[in-house]
């Protein structure tokens, strides 16, 4: 890798901050929900994880979760309470190996078409991969998939084609 790619690649991981994309967590709805002390929970290294995070140290983390608060098959698209509903039961597991690092960027902010999710979602699942980062999206339908799918779309091993059967 020359250096002039390698100083462009580096202004652009550095650049972006994910954070204007998404509504932060509010943890305090989950510290009581659960069988489990709050402290020795899953939810809890998560809070921590995610309370600290700042757009110098984001590279890292090893897994990012990202709620989508949105359906596109309803007419009302908004399901504000599904990704929260999946965050209710995964912050209560017991928390496992300390050095696993995973924080919570919240839900994503709806964009205003259908076309502009799925460009939300494409360019969050790119910035995170060239991080090295794992994405887990939580809630949203199942053609939110074209968004990730696009960010993988460079990749050697990765094939993904859309047939637009009907339109948008």
């Amino acid at each position: 890798m020359n250096s002039t790619f390698a100083f462009i690649f580096a202004i652009k991981i550095f650049s972006m901050d994910v954070h204007y994309y998404f509504n932060s967590v509010d943890f305090s709805q989950f510290q009581n929900s659960g069988h489990l002390n709050w402290k020795y929970s899953l939810g809890a290294a998560i809070e921590k994880n995610s309370q600290i995070l700042s757009k110098e140290n984001i590279s890292k983390l090893n897994v990012a979760i990202i709620g989508i608060p949105f359906d596109s098959r309803k007419d009302d698209s908004n399901s504000p309470d599904s990704p929260n509903k999946i965050r209710a039961e995964l912050y209560q597991l017991s928390k496992f190996d300390t050095k696993l690092r995973i924080a919570d960027f919240g839900n994503l902010k709806p964009a205003s078409s259908l076309k502009g999710n799925y460009q939300a979602l494409r360019d969050i699942v790119d910035y995170f991969n060239e991080l090295n980062i794992v994405t887990v999206i939580i809630g949203g339908s199942q053609d939110l998939s074209i968004g990730v799918c696009e960010a993988f779309k460079g990749e050697k091993f990765f094939h993904f084609q859309l047939l637009m059967l009907f339109s948008m």
